[in-house]
């Protein structure tokens, strides 16, 4: 979709960095952007 030249946004839970450093390998460094937001896990509801 990157190279179709397409926005494509998803959201992920990833806690481990090297998860995250594998997607920014994968779609390159300048189509990804990373947001932090600080909010307790047991909140988190799957089913939304």
């Amino acid at each position: 979709m990157i190279d179709a030249g397409l926005v494509v946004l998803a959201a992920f839970v990833s806690p481990y960095r090297n998860d995250r450093d594998h997607v920014r390998k994968i779609v390159g460094d300048d189509n990804m952007v990373e947001v932090y937001i600080k909010h307790p896990l047991k909140n988190v509801n799957a089913e939304m």
